[in-house]
Parts: structure tokens; sequence; C-alpha cells
């Protein structure tokens, strides 16, 4: 029975360090994505704000998606350390009850500590989502007040240019017009 005990705790520290390495490293690429992508719409939106409607609040919703992606990532080494060292203590206190060889005293080991990971992986999950929502907000109300150039202006000043520059030009106001 204690050598099932002992590999039961074998499996258990193998699946454990799998699943937090695959964690650490899917969380770890979506936030450094989600952070470089609100990085990314700043100098964009600064670049463009003459030609928006919004500039202000484009630029407001990419600070605060950039500030809230750092805040999530701080916030998720803080649980997986936390996670890390419930584990420990509750796979200890299994140990402590497993000296004697009597595997009745199970019942007795306290798991408290890894049942508040659950919840807390929940707030960091809600935490993760903060900055797509502020990615998704900033660049649709970049788009929808993005204001497009009249086309038939650009090409009329186009053509009014071609004829100024023009070794015999056509008309003598072009440059008024201009």
């Amino acid at each position: 029975m204690k050598v099932a005990f002992e590999s039961a705790i074998d499996t258990l520290d193998t699946g454990s360090k799998r699943a937090r390495d695959l964690l650490t490293s899917v969380s770890v690429w979506l936030d450094t994505t989600l952070v470089a992508l609100d990085a990314s719409l700043i100098p964009l939106i600064l670049s463009y704000s003459d030609r928006n409607s919004y500039p202000t609040l484009v630029l407001v919703f990419a600070v605060c998606g950039l500030i809230s992606a750092i805040f999530a990532a701080n916030w998720f080494v803080l649980h997986i350390n936390s996670a890390i060292n419930a584990y420990t203590e509750v796979k200890g206190s299994i140990q402590a009850v497993d000296t004697d060889g009597d595997l009745t005293e199970m019942v007795n080991v306290d798991t408290g500590p890894t049942d508040r990971i659950g919840t807390e992986t929940e707030s960091v999950a809600v935490a993760m989502i903060a900055p797509l929502f502020f990615f998704v907000a900033s660049t649709a109300t970049f788009g929808l007040g993005f204001k497009f150039e009249d086309v038939s202006n650009v090409r009329r000043c186009a053509a009014i240019q071609q004829d100024m520059l023009a070794a015999r030009p056509r008309r003598d106001d072009s440059a008024e017009l201009f």
C-alpha cells in the first residue's frame, strides 16, 4: 500500500509540473502578445491622431490595455507562486500523515490551501481578458472614428500640381487653385 501511495505522489508531482509548465508558457505567450498588441497601437494612434474623430479615447483605451496587460502578467506570476506554495504545503502534510505508514489518517489532511487556487485562477483569467477587451475597444474606436480623405479632392489637387509643374502650364491660375 505504501508503494502505491508513493507512486501516486510521484505521478501527481510529474503531472502537476507538466501542467504548471504548460500553463506558464501559454500564459506568458498570451500576455506577451497582449502587451505587444497594446503597445503597438500607441504609435499608430499618435501618428494618425489628426485623422481620427476620437484620438484621446482611442489612446486611453490603448494605454489602459497596456497597463492591464502588465498588471495581469504580474498577477499571474504571484498566482503561480502561491499555487506552488499551496501544493507544496499539502504534499508536505500528506507525507507527514504517512510517516507512520497508516494511510487511514489521510482524511485529516488539510487541503484548504489548494482549494483557494481555483477561485484565484478564475480571477487571473478575468484579468487576462481585460487587455484583450481594451485592445478590441481601441481598434474599434480607431476604425469607427477614422476620417478618410476625399479621393476626388486628392485627384483634383494632383492634376493641378501636375499642371503647375509642367513645362507649359495650361492654366495661369493653377497656383491659386492649388
